[in-house]
């Protein structure tokens, strides 16, 4: 403030501010938010109002390319490579295209392996994110969502880690933020 001549000086409040808060953390984390300004403590969306949100990108990208969007959730927070992602997507869908076509029990059998384990890896993707954020829920809750909400959990993480920019439906990966490596 500044003393304007017009009027009479500004009076100085007596009121003395202490801060509570340890030196060492920072004020953004203290205010709910991470050093990336990403939400700490809860989800940013809901699991079903992520995709009604922003249709475009999120939804469309998590329900007809779900690896790409797994491939930007991880790449985002620099867990994963966002090309391996992707190349393990093309590689698993190709094969079963391949055992569709064959109809080898034994390319149906590597299918349903490798299917369980792009289950897994959403599922480990999701504690991880609880984990790094201090979302509250549990393993068993992740589990349901990926399960029987696969693309409805996508939506959430990438709305959470903002991997898309809403109404750019892009299939580039946006910056890796730093600090969540493992």
């Amino acid at each position: 403030m500044s003393y304007n001549a017009a009027h009479h000086p500004y009076n100085q409040s007596s009121e003395v501010r202490v801060s509570m808060m340890d030196s060492a953390t920072p004020p953004a984390i203290a205010q709910g938010v991470d050093k990336n300004g990403l939400l700490l403590g809860r989800w940013r969306r809901g699991i079903c109002s992520s995709s009604i949100e922003h249709l475009v990108p999120n939804t469309l990208m998590s329900f007809i390319c779900p690896g790409v969007s797994l491939a930007q959730i991880s790449a985002r927070l620099g867990l994963l490579s966002y090309s391996y992602v992707v190349l393990y997507f093309v590689l698993l869908y190709a094969l079963c295209i391949a055992a569709a076509a064959t109809k080898n029990s034994v390319l149906v059998a590597i299918c349903i392996f490798l299917s369980l384990i792009v289950l897994y890896s959403h599922m480990r993707l999701r504690w991880r994110i609880r984990q790094l954020f201090s979302i509250p829920g549990s393993i068993l809750e992740d589990f349901i969502y990926t399960t029987f909400l696969g693309s409805f959990s996508m939506c959430q993480l990438a709305a959470h880690v903002e991997s898309y920019v809403p109404g750019d439906c892009t299939f580039s990966p946006r910056a890796t933020l730093p600090g969540y490596h493992y």
